[in-house]
Formats: structure tokens, sequence, C-alpha cells
């Protein structure tokens, strides 16, 4: 079941948290071992990293006296010092009763090399509670290992493991079918970037090479029952093309980030991104056939012209 993402897009998008299952990678949890921990000042290392994505990291914190605080997870290339490959945020209310709890940072499968080295930074956000990590010490067959600092060049701690459960995909991921119908070869004003994919956790659309934005995925699509066995397959976002400017622009549609469809499309403003205070309504005579008549109108909200009345 695909979880539909809503928001309004003017190359930018309010994202809902995607809720996604995928297989256990590492588990370095020993229940009656949960005890010793650290500071979040340590981070996390795995010099090899096994799967092809990242999904959730369950990473188990203590804190000093019960209260809310937020957090962010920094995954990066080799190093503390490295690229970073994505982020998380998550936050919790505490309770001293419920001590250590599983604090959850959702990556959406997050595409990583397979063989790998990454690392992981631990940032509090918010919060004026003081936040620990729970060490597992030397365990025998637990790759997630605890770093000494946040140092560039980074070296393991005596402490040895975290408690830490990672899930991601073990098989490399496949590229979905899917479709980018909208928009129009050409195109102007406020219009919907749209189409279908069979199947993916996370729909996304380049722009230019450099706007990337997630789409709203699994609307009915009843036209895809055949390519994909299912109809919870549209994607949609509303963009104001103008904030592109005029000429040719290139797309790319997404699918856990593997391309599955590209294209070009020009687009004509009037001159500005976006246009107040304009009126007008137009008569277009033997318009769609010859005798017949529709009216159109401006409208702002969409920056272009509706049809409002059609005389046969």
């Amino acid at each position: 079941m695909k979880r539909i993402i809503s928001g309004f897009v003017c190359l930018f998008l309010w994202v809902l948290p995607v809720q996604l299952s995928a297989e256990e990678i590492y588990n370095c949890v020993v229940p009656d071992a949960l005890g010793g921990s650290d500071g979040l000042n340590r981070g996390i290392l795995i010099s090899a990293y096994s799967g092809f994505t990242l999904d959730k990291v369950y990473l188990f914190f203590e804190v000093t006296a019960p209260g809310s605080a937020s957090y962010r997870l920094t995954v990066r290339d080799s190093t503390f010092g490295g690229d970073v490959l994505g982020t998380a945020e998550t936050s919790y209310d505490f309770s001293i009763a419920d001590l250590p709890v599983p604090v959850i940072f959702d990556f959406r499968r997050l595409a990583i090399e397979q063989g790998s080295r990454v690392t992981m930074v631990i940032e509090q956000l918010s919060g004026d509670i003081s936040t620990f990590y729970s060490t597992a010490g030397a365990r025998e067959g637990c790759p997630v290992l605890e770093t000494n600092s946040v140092e560039p060049n980074v070296g393991i701690s005596i402490r040895g493991a975290v408690h830490a459960i990672i899930l991601g995909d073990t098989e490399e991921p496949t590229a979905s079918v899917g479709l980018l119908e909208n928009p129009p070869d050409t195109a102007s004003g406020i219009t919907a970037i749209s189409g279908w994919v069979c199947d993916a956790a996370r729909v996304e659309v380049e722009i230019d090479g450099s706007i990337l934005v997630e789409a709203a995925y699994g609307t009915p699509r009843a036209d895809t029952m055949d390519a994909c066995g299912d109809t919870d397959n549209g994607f949609g976002i509303l963009v104001n093309l103008g904030i592109l400017g005029d000429g040719e622009h290139t797309i790319r549609l997404l699918a856990d980030d593997i391309e599955i469809d590209s294209g070009t499309f020009t687009v004509t403003t009037l001159g500005e991104p976006f246009i107040s205070g304009l009126s007008g309504t137009f008569d277009l005579t033997d318009f769609p056939e010859a005798g017949q008549q529709v009216t159109v109108e401006w409208l702002q909200s969409l920056q272009g012209f509706v049809i409002t009345d059609y005389v046969e």
C-alpha cells in the first residue's frame, strides 16, 4: 500500500513522513545488556555497509530527566568529514520509567553503495535534557561500532559496538515501470507535473539537474492495472512554471533514486514569475470546430486561461 504525500508546490513541497518496511540488515541489541551509554559527541561507524539502501535506524536513547527533545542523524561517506549522504530528524517525549527507548530515524531507503564505509553523526536539535545512547560493549558479530570523536579521522572507541537496529534493502533495487505524462512539450502558468509509477517508496521529479522535488504518490489510476497489477500509482506536483523562466528545460522522473523517464519542455511567460492584477475574457470562434465558440477567462491563481462558456 502506497502512502499519499500531499502538498502544494511552487518548486517547494511540504512532505509528510513516510512509513516503510524493509529488511533487517543489522541488529546489535542484547536486551539484557542495555545499560552502557555514551554522549552524542561520539558517533557510529560501519566499515563495510552490507545493504544497498538505508531505511530506518533505531538508536536506544537515555536522558537524565523527563522531557521532549529532537535530534538529527547525518550519514556521511567514509568519515565525519566526508560528503553528506542523507539526514533524518526525529523527536521523542521521554519519561524516566521507560528508558532506554528506541528512537527511530527514517531515511526512506536512502541509496548507499554496498560495501562502503559510512559514519553517522548525532545532533540534539532541541530540548533542555542531556541525552545518551546505549553502547553494547565489544560485542562479537556486530559491525555497528562507536567512534571516539567527531574528528575527520575516525577512530574506534574502546566501548566497541552500539545498540542499534538498522533496516534497509539487502538486494539491489531495480527500476520500476512508469511514465512522465505532464508537462506537455510547451507549457506555462501553474500546472501539474504528473504521471504514474508502478511501485516505489519515493517518487521525485528533477528539473534542470538542480531542482529535486518529491511528488505526492499513490492516487488511483485505473488505467495502470495492466502495467502494474494494481491502480494506486498516480503521482503529481503542482508547479509554477514561471519560476523556471522562458526557454527549454529538462525533466527526469526518479523512483527510489533510479531514473525511469525523462524529457524536455519549453516554458513561455509574460515576463515575470507571477503576474497580478490582470483580467480578461475572450471569445474564440470556430473552435473547437467550425461554427462553435468557447469563451476563455484569465485566472490569476492558475496564471493562465480557463474555459468559462461553450456554444455549439
